[in-house]
Formats: C-alpha cells, structure tokens, sequence
C-alpha cells in the first residue's frame, strides 16, 4: 500500500465508526454534521482505535 492509497484512512475510520454506530451523519464541503445522544462516546471511540 502506498502513501497515496491511505491517504485518507483516518477519515475512513472514523466515518466507519460513526456509520456503526447509527448515529445520523452528514457530509459536505466545508464539514461533517454528526447528531445523536452518544455523539461524544463515537467519538471517542474512534480516537482510541486509531490514534493521530
């Protein structure tokens, strides 16, 4: 695999996590809007799974 292939595998990650985790999610231009009651838990399960 080379750099160009993950280029954008945190981004995937996370839009893995947040689609798994059934909380409504939208993507567009200038973000990602993300709503639900356990909004903070996804997120920081996807930071753990796969730390920057």
């Amino acid at each position: 695999m080379t750099a160009a292939d993950d280029r954008y595998k945190h981004v995937d990650a996370a839009m893995a996590v947040i689609q798994a985790s059934g909380l409504r999610c939208e993507v567009h231009a200038l973000g990602t809007v993300v709503e639900g009651p356990p909004v903070w838990t996804t997120w920081c399960a996807s930071c753990v799974s796969d730390p920057l």
